[in-house]
């Protein structure tokens, strides 16, 4: 697999400088004028370790306001990623937020009323409110069919009086 950022390139004929580590390093294997892209940043030829305290002429390393540029350009974007980070949810936070929403749940739950209860709130609300229960209804309709029986057999009773009544003074 190669990846950019790790590969030893060879520079263009304007980037004459190398890393001085990297050549230390590699000192036989590698052509004179090689450069070692590095992981952080990208450099190109205006980041070369070419500064007023470079010879000229042989090569060679960077010089130390190159290196303190790039400390300083390093300790910024730690900077800037800690910046970054610091609005942003942690792993932590989120176990946190988690772990009280469900001991907010359970208490909720815990309040919830039982089945029995529910059954009798239902009941308490029919009977404050005066709504019939189908046993009050099937009493009522019970009560209502004996009071129309009772009715027909006293009208039938009647009714058979004033028949018999009528046929004596006619007969």
């Amino acid at each position: 697999m190669s990846d950019p950022l790790y590969e030893l390139k060879t520079p263009q004929e304007t980037d004459a400088v190398i890393d001085i580590d990297q050549y230390k390093e590699n000192r036989g294997s590698q052509p004179k004028n090689t450069k070692y892209y590095g992981r952080l940043k990208r450099t190109g030829p205006e980041e070369t370790a070419n500064t007023s305290e470079t010879p000229t002429g042989s090569g060679g390393g960077g010089g130390m306001n190159d290196i303190l540029r790039r400390i300083d350009n390093l300790e910024q974007g730690q900077k800037d990623l800690k910046d970054d980070l610091k609005d942003k949810v942690s792993k932590s936070d989120l176990d946190k937020s988690t772990l009280e929403l469900k001991l907010y749940m359970r208490e909720l739950f815990e309040k919830v009323p039982t089945e029995d209860r529910i059954k009798t709130i239902f009941s308490e609300q029919l009977k404050s409110h005066g709504v019939a229960t189908e046993t009050f209804v099937s009493n009522k309709v019970g009560e209502a069919r004996l009071s129309t029986i009772l009715w027909i057999i006293a009208t039938t009773i009647a009714i058979a009086g004033l028949i018999f009544t009528i046929i004596r003074l006619y007969s």
